[in-house]
Formats: structure tokens, sequence, C-alpha cells
């Protein structure tokens, strides 16, 4: 099985397109090619955080971007995750309701 195959396989199985990126293997560390993202509501209508696991061997921890409503309008994402459709999809229900991303912070390689 190729391994196109196998990551087919596993998003039928999972039924987990929507959290599938498809850039894994440039660091190919766990979860691999599929990477839910949960947001949370930090502070009512301003701060919001979205976490994914990512790991390697045994050790797997959550890394975590936030994204901030600003004063004038729009969002603020600080330190993004893998952009998997379903983290976008999660961004844009934001950004429906409080304008545009207008800045996008890297502090570091993040995912």
């Amino acid at each position: 099985m190729t391994l196109d195959e196998r990551v087919n396989t596993k998003i039928e199985a999972t039924g987990s397109k929507d959290r599938s990126w498809r850039f894994w293997f440039t660091v190919p560390i766990y979860p691999y090619s599929q990477r839910r993202t949960i947001r949370t509501e930090i502070l009512p209508n301003t701060i919001w955080t979205f976490e994914q696991l990512q790991g390697i061997f045994y050790v797997v921890v959550p890394i975590r971007m936030t994204v901030v409503k600003l004063s004038g309008g729009g969002l603020l994402v600080y330190a993004p995750v893998a952009p998997t459709e379903e983290c976008i999809d999660l961004v844009n229900e934001l950004v429906t309701i409080h304008g545009d991303v207008k800045y996008i912070i890297l502090p570091t390689i993040s995912g």
C-alpha cells in the first residue's frame, strides 16, 4: 500500500478529511496527516484558543494558537497552528462575526 493510499484509508476510516494536513511529511511528527483542532472561548467575544496535538516518539503535547478580537474591528492571530480545513473553518466563523484577520504573529515555527 502506498503512502497516499494509507493516508486516504485513514481519512475514510476516521471520517475526518477536514482535519487532514497535507504537508505533514515536511515535519513528520505525530499525529501525522490528521490534526484535530479544538476551539475554546477564553474571554467571551474577545479571546479564543485553537489547540492541536503534536508529538514525537512517546511525548505528545498540545500546541496553541490564540485569536484576539481587536478593538477597532478584525482579528489578531498569534502562533498559528497547522491550517487544516477544520481550523480554517473555525477561524472563518470568527471572521464572519468580528471581521478579517488583520495581523498574524509567528513567534516560532509552531506546527
